[in-house]
């Protein structure tokens, strides 16, 4: 059966929807449960300048651009750059996740000029000591840095504190829906530890308090119940104080529901 030459065939010309740009892999903190915890990120830097303006045309009549990546965006300059840019326009929007360290007041007024969609700012703790043991950062910055998130934020900007469930915090996602509250936040993801391309075995971090993350041990796979009712009371803690707490297969099927 003869074939359509390729020299014939209809080209389609389009531009993407949506655009995800890694804008760096460097951070400013090592989380327990990221690559950059325990030295997995090689060669850690920018992206190339030079790229961005090859993708830049492409970007530009896009509706949304992600600037994200394994690192803290906000510490790189093609971050930056985008913000720029768009500097009084509507379009595209923009979204990020950031550990809020470097939200400082000039920042976020830099932010604010851009169109800039959703926020989500990664804590997993709602004490200085958890948030030290799993991220090791300081709690009270990356808490003031949300605050004048919050504050400078333009009506249509949503900021999402993101929490990610282990056994070192699952007892205080209760306390970290009521911290979103207090911060004048209106949305809290959470998620389970994620597979990883790296054996999980190998995965343990100790810290100098002497403190251990062992990656197995702190998925809570392992302890379902405690797992299930945590959730389940920041759910309707959430409801109860105007808080939308959701994420991915969140609730564990217990032994208990299993026999039934």
């Amino acid at each position: 059966m003869p074939t359509q030459s390729a020299q014939t065939l209809p080209i389609l010309q389009a531009l993407p929807k949506v655009i995800a740009f890694e804008v760096t892999n460097r951070c400013n903190l090592k989380c327990v449960m990221c690559p950059h915890g325990i030295g997995a990120i090689e060669s850690p830097k920018d992206a190339d300048m030079s790229l961005l303006e090859i993708l830049w045309p492409g970007m530009a009549q896009s509706e949304h651009i992600h600037l994200n990546g394994v690192g803290e965006p906000m510490m790189s300059k093609p971050f930056w750059e985008v913000i720029d840019r768009l500097k009084g326009k509507e379009r595209p929007l923009i979204s990020f996740n950031t550990n809020g360290l470097l939200m400082t007041e000039e920042n976020v007024v830099r932010l604010m000029r851009a169109p800039v969609y959703a926020i989500s700012v990664s804590l997993d703790a709602a004490t200085p000591e958890t948030y030290k043991d799993i991220r090791g950062g300081n709690f009270q910055t990356a808490l003031a840095g949300i605050e004048r998130l919050v504050a400078h934020s333009r009506r249509n900007t949503h900021i999402v504190m993101t929490y990610v469930l282990m056994k070192r915090n699952i007892e205080e996602l209760v306390a970290y829906v009521k911290l979103a509250e207090r911060l004048g936040v209106k949305f809290v993801t959470i998620q389970h530890l994620t597979d990883t391309a790296i054996p999980a075995d190998r995965w343990i971090v100790v810290k100098p308090n002497g403190w251990q993350f062992v990656y197995p041990e702190e998925r809570l796979s392992n302890h379902p119940e405690l797992s299930n009712k945590n959730i389940k009371e920041a759910i309707a803690i959430g409801k109860r104080l105007g808080i939308a707490v959701f994420g991915p297969d969140l609730l564990f099927k217990t032994a208990r529901e299993n026999s039934q």
